[in-house]
């Protein structure tokens, strides 16, 4: 039988990730917290010897505010929507961006993920850049790319896999990825819920959702596929952030741990992944779900030897 894989990707943004959405006075407790647990998740990958890809924006490579404004491209990606951008965002908010660095920037905790033992530091993109997005083209893509490249090469880091923000997978941009040594990309469920090509709507949300306590659809467990020279690594399943109802919480994790079975029984690969921030409400309980789910994987790689792998 052919042996399947448990994959853990994680995307590491701060506040990167929600610029856009959620202003970040709204969430400094929430931020403040997601800094904290990253140690201990690395912690917990260590006592379990869980192998990760952490998906990181690229500028949190930076160091300050100045290092970052350095980095600015002569030409900025053109989106229609300009509240898309994070260089527009990074030019309105400079007071804020001084006085919660912390928000901003992480090379701390980067070199404290990449000197954790099986873990990967992967792109997510230098400034959380949106690939179906209207406005944007293939070389504001390729300057953005290859800034978060070079970034990491200041750490003595390879990038060469990638994960694309808000999951809008552009394939037409895989030659891109490629020519820069990305080799392993993050692909979305093969479901109509995470169709990110088509509109956003109340009815796809509440979808989501559901599928992640009850089986709305069908498991994901698919096989690597290679595409533009690119190995395409399908996601399977979103831990979600911890809800108020203890129920779906058990529902939640039993889902996970049935799947991973099965894919243990069967030989799936089985992609799990979530945001640190994720945690940031219910940081305690959080890390108890997942040290729920570490044991159960070692289980299963006791009893049928099924194997954890980075990217």
């Amino acid at each position: 039988m052919k042996q399947g894989k448990l994959i853990i990707s994680i995307d590491f943004e701060l506040h990167w990730g929600i610029f856009d959405k959620v202003p970040l006075t709204e969430c400094i407790t929430y931020f403040e917290n997601t800094r904290k647990v990253i140690p201990k998740i690395l912690k917990l990958f260590e006592k379990y010897q869980i192998k990760a890809t952490w998906a990181t924006v690229g500028m949190l490579f930076n160091e300050s505010l100045d290092e970052l404004l350095d980095s600015f491209p002569e030409k900025l990606p053109t989106y229609e929507n300009p509240k898309l951008s994070a260089y527009n965002y990074i030019l309105k908010n400079k007071d804020l961006i001084r006085k919660y660095p912390r928000f901003y920037f992480a090379p701390e905790l980067i070199k404290q993920i990449a000197d954790t033992p099986g873990q990967e530091i992967a792109s997510h993109t230098y400034s959380h850049f949106y690939c179906l997005e209207k406005g944007q083209t293939a070389d504001d893509f390729k300057t953005d790319l290859l800034l978060n490249i070079q970034k990491a090469k200041k750490f003595d880091l390879k990038i060469k896999s990638l994960v694309l923000p808000r999951n809008q997978l552009n394939t037409s941009y895989y030659p891109i990825a490629e020519e820069l040594g990305i080799e392993n990309i993050r692909t979305n469920p093969d479901i109509w819920f995470w169709n990110t090509k088509t509109p956003e709507s109340l009815q796809k949300r509440i979808a989501r959702t559901a599928d992640c306590y009850l089986p709305i659809h069908k498991s994901i467990y698919k096989d690597f596929k290679s595409n533009f020279g690119i190995i395409e690594k399908p996601a399977s399943r979103f831990m979600r952030p911890i809800s108020k109802y203890p129920l779906l919480e058990k529902l939640k994790i039993k889902r996970i741990k049935d799947e991973m079975l099965t894919a243990a029984k069967t030989g799936k690969n089985y992609h799990l992944w979530w945001h640190p921030h994720n945690f940031g409400n219910q940081p305690k309980q959080s890390l108890k779900e997942l040290e729920q789910i570490l044991i159960h994987y070692v289980n299963l790689n006791k009893i049928y030897g099924y194997e954890n792998m980075n990217f």
